[in-house]
């Protein structure tokens, strides 16, 4: 190869660029543009071969702008920044890490579980505001009693690798398991587990953890005529996207009793605003969209962007 590529990685990591450099420089030269450096990448843009980005929106004015883009590649699971249409139409291949967080979300999403049912959080609060009293969510809060997992039953809301990772997990805690998928396929049910329709998973299931992605069919998949279905003493998961849940339903289920609590790290905007009723509470924990965080998880997933946009320069495809 006579001439190097391109490669620009707008990325939220350009302090310590040694994976990329080691992956891409024998045949790409590389700009590092942080993460809140929008405008510098948006002037460079034009002159990429290859693209990571993380968070960075690519709409259909930016592809237009990049004549020599062969690849954009997602350093995360979704798309949704990314016009997706736009850039095949203009031969460029888009390539995102869809597995890389596959057992940091599932333990995440374990972790939750346990947290919610068994009121850690607002026991941690209480403490902290010098009540130490066992019956304090029950006389307090007037939530429903601590119930063993192990007499639960669990609902999952699809069936992905990070699904089946809670299955797999949640199966040693001897829970009853329940599937919702939209389009169950004949190989599922090979696999020796329980799909019901959604109705069903809404009335029978004490815990629900969603892992689907968004789109028109799941957007505000759980609305108030869901948690109106839903078990009072139940519990709600979500880390997959916020808008497969109707915030402003959430709160109300919440706030009425018409479930028990929810753990969250997805919300429909991000930041959330200060004056969002979810944050004032208790019977729910949230946390900042960090369920696929490890130092583990984030170095394989730098590796894997790097890796896609690699093959799709050299071969015209990505590992996926």
């Amino acid at each position: 190869m006579s001439e190097k590529f391109n490669v620009i990685v707008h990325s939220l990591i350009v302090d310590d660029p040694y994976i990329e450099e080691k992956i891409l420089s024998p045949i790409a030269d590389i700009k590092f543009i942080p993460n809140d450096r929008r405008d510098d990448f948006y002037k460079v843009v034009s002159k990429a071969h290859g693209i990571i980005i993380a968070d960075r929106k690519i709409d259909s004015n930016t592809i237009k702008k990049m004549n020599r883009c062969k690849v954009i590649s997602r350093q995360g699971v979704g798309v949704d920044n990314i016009d997706v249409d736009e850039a095949r139409k203009n031969n460029i291949v888009v390539a995102n890490v869809p597995d890389y967080c596959t057992e940091d979300v599932a333990n995440y999403t374990v972790a939750s579980i346990l947290s919610i049912t068994r009121y850690i959080h607002i026991y941690n609060k209480h403490i902290k505001e010098g009540l130490w009293n066992i019956k304090s969510p029950f006389s307090t809060d007037k939530l429903p009693p601590i119930r063993r997992i192990s007499t639960q039953t669990l609902g999952v809301v699809g069936y992905g690798k990070i699904a089946k990772a809670v299955i797999d997990k949640m199966k040693n805690f001897n829970v009853n398991i329940l599937i919702y998928h939209p389009r169950i396929k004949e190989e599922f049910k090979e696999e020796g587990v329980k799909f019901v329709d959604f109705e069903k998973l809404l009335k029978d299931s004490d815990i629900i953890t969603l892992h689907i992605p968004l789109t028109e069919e799941t957007r505000y998949m759980f609305d108030i005529e869901a948690f109106k279905t839903m078990k009072s003493t139940s519990f709600l998961v979500n880390t997959s996207r916020g808008a497969v849940v109707k915030e402003q339903d959430l709160y109300t289920a919440l706030k009425q009793r018409l479930i028990a609590g929810a753990a969250i790290d997805v919300m429909e905007e991000e930041p959330p605003k200060k004056d969002n009723p979810l944050l004032k509470l208790d019977n729910i924990i949230i946390t900042p969209h960090m369920a696929f965080l490890s130092a583990d998880s984030h170095e394989e997933m730098r590796i894997k962007a790097a890796e896609n946009v690699k093959k799709a320069l050299l071969e015209g495809k990505t590992i996926l």
